[in-house]
């Protein structure tokens, strides 16, 4: 049968990932085109071959092969805006996954959550989405897993969505200068921390969510779901648990900041948001288009919600 092959109507060759673990390589002479069937996208292949993706050692040499294709003025008209996502963004995700596999595995799994020792150390994935609604992905870009600190930037987003620039009494805008869990500077700044994307401004955050909602961890969740057009996403119980058991300077952190007077609610009610806002789960595809918002002046792309102001995005 014929192999649909989205390409440029006047390009040569072309290289496309139609799955995770093959890559398909296209070439084709102009002077063989011939009038054949096509589909919505205006091209079909009556050849072509594929070569396996060897993790290990991608050996991805290209196969090559000959085609007989004309795409309808109609047809090519569709294709402009896939073509240009589907060749530049796609060939360049396509490369930049060929070597992190050559390359040697440096990454290390986290040692400070126990639950996430059981995530294997070859998990890798690329997904992306454009603002024309275009996506590409690569890898185990389907996959779930616990975005962690990476939730910062929904819980502030949602937190000044509801309460605008007054949120910079209770947390800063500048750069800690030290790691994301200190506590180091809390003391000198009156419990104030420098910015709501390290640890202590993070749990400053859940704390005014927690005064705002009654149902904070509800309401959290919604928000993330409706950002990502998906009501299947949830926290973690045993990612939150689990980093919950060893939190100690997380503790720490929300204890001094409630001593210095920046926290209105009980601390462990307070770190038990924080702890399941950091687990939830999400796939890079998910979080691909779950951060659109902040590439389209600050509104959704499925229900056009404005989130944020067009000067903050």
């Amino acid at each position: 049968g014929f192999v649909p092959i989205k390409v440029v109507y006047s390009q040569n060759s072309v290289d496309i990932v139609s799955s995770p673990n093959w890559m398909r390589y296209a070439f084709f002479d102009r002077k063989q085109r011939k009038t054949v069937k096509h589909n919505s996208y205006g091209l079909y292949a009556t050849y072509s071959r594929f070569t396996p993706y060897v993790k290990d050692t991608a050996l991805l040499k290209p196969t090559k092969a000959s085609f007989t294709i004309k795409p309808s003025k109609k047809s090519y008209a569709r294709l402009q805006n896939y073509t240009k996502f589907g060749l530049h963004y796609g060939n360049a995700v396509s490369r930049t996954a060929i070597k992190v596999y050559q390359g040697k595995n440096i990454g290390k799994i986290p040692t400070y959550i126990p639950e996430l020792l059981n995530i294997s150390p070859d998990k890798f994935g690329i997904a992306i989405h454009t603002l024309e609604g275009n996506t590409f992905g690569i890898g185990d870009y389907q996959e779930k897993f616990s975005i962690q600190s990476i939730a910062k930037v929904l819980s502030l987003s949602l937190a000044y969505d509801i309460f605008g620039d007054s949120i910079w009494e209770r947390v800063s805008v500048e750069p800690s200068g030290t790691s994301f869990n200190s506590l180091l500077q809390l003391e000198a700044n009156n419990g104030i921390p420098r910015n709501p994307l390290i640890n202590a401004g993070a749990i400053v955050i859940c704390d005014i969510l927690l005064s705002h909602f009654k149902n904070a961890e509800e309401e959290f969740l919604n928000f993330v779901r409706e950002l990502a057009n998906d009501p299947t996403i949830n926290y973690s119980q045993a990612i939150a648990s689990s980093e919950k058991e060893v939190g100690y300077r997380n503790f720490a952190l929300c204890y001094y900041i409630k001593s210095l007077g920046n926290i209105e609610n009980e601390p462990e009610k307070v770190l038990d948001f924080y702890f399941k806002l950091c687990s939830i789960e999400l796939t890079c595809e998910s979080l691909a288009y779950v951060f659109t918002f902040l590439a389209n002046d600050g509104i959704t792309l499925h229900n056009q919600k404005r989130i944020l102001p067009h000067i903050y995005t």
